[in-house]
C-alpha cells in the first residue's frame, strides 16, 4: 500500500512539472494580452518544421512588437507549454526573444495559423446513433464550416486590433518590409472571400450528396 502511495505521489509530480499552467483569457483581450507578455508579435509564414530537433522558421511579413532586422526568424519547442507550429501558411505569432535570433512561442498565448484558425473555437457536439456511433450528418457538416469561418473572422479581427494598437503607439514595422507586408495583406479580403466560396462549395457538395442519398 505504501509503495503504491509513493508511485501515485511520483506520477503527480511528475505530470505537474510538465503541465502548462496557463491564465484563462478572454477573447476580446488575447491581442492586448499577447502584446503585453510578448517579447516580439509578429505575423510571417511558417517556411520550416524541423520534428527532430523541434525548431522551425517563420518568413517575418510585420513585426508589431519588438526589434528585428532580418526577414527571417528561427524558433525553438523547449517544453510543453511551448507551441510547435506545424501548419503552413500565414501566422499571427506571439513569442518570447531567447536570443537574437531564436523565439519560443509560448503556449498560454494565442499563436495561431489562418488555415486553422477555427481551432481557437470549441467544436460541436457530434451526434450519435443507436449505436454509440457518429452520425455525419449535414447539420453537423454546417456546424463545421459556420466554426471555420468565424475563426477566419476571428483571425482577421486580432491582424486589424493588432494594426490598430501598435499604430497608435507607434510601432513601426520591419525596416525595408513595408511595401511588402503591405501588398501581403492587402489580399486579405480576397482571402477571406477564398475561404467563404470554397465553404460555400462544401455546403452545396454536402447538399447534395444528402439528396442522392434520399433518393
Amino acid at each position: 500500500m505504501k509503495q503504491i502511495a509513493i508511485l501515485i505521489l511520483i506520477v503527480i509530480i511528475h505530470t505537474s512539472s510538465f503541465a502548462c499552467d496557463c491564465k484563462e483569457i478572454k477573447r476580446d483581450s488575447a491581442v492586448i494580452v499577447g502584446l503585453r507578455n510578448s517579447d516580439m508579435v509578429f505575423t510571417g509564414e511558417l517556411i520550416k518544421s524541423d520534428f527532430e530537433n523541434n525548431t522551425f522558421s517563420f518568413s517575418i511579413f510585420e513585426l508589431f512588437k519588438g526589434d528585428y532586422k532580418r526577414d527571417t526568424i528561427w524558433g525553438k519547442a523547449f517544453s510543453n507549454c511551448s507551441i510547435f507550429p506545424t501548419v503552413k501558411g500565414i501566422w499571427i505569432v506571439y513569442a518570447e526573444k531567447l536570443n537574437d535570433t531564436t523565439i519560443e512561442l509560448n503556449g498560454c498565448l494565442r499563436s495561431m495559423a489562418l488555415q486553422r484558425a477555427e481551432g481557437i473555437i470549441p467544436p460541436p457536439p457530434p451526434e450519435f446513433s443507436e449505436n454509440d456511433e457518429p452520425i455525419n450528418t449535414l447539420k453537423y457538416q454546417l456546424q463545421k464550416l459556420e466554426k471555420r469561418t468565424e475563426g477566419i473572422a476571428i483571425w482577421f479581427n486580432d491582424y486589424e486590433k493588432l494594426k490598430k494598437i501598435t499604430k497608435k503607439n507607434h510601432h513601426q514595422a520591419i525596416k525595408g518590409k513595408d511595401n511588402d507586408s503591405k501588398n501581403a495583406f492587402e489580399i486579405k479580403d480576397i482571402l477571406l472571400g477564398f475561404f467563404m466560396l470554397t465553404n460555400i462549395i462544401l455546403l452545396i457538395v454536402l447538399i447534395r450528396k444528402k439528396k442522392n442519398a434520399s433518393c
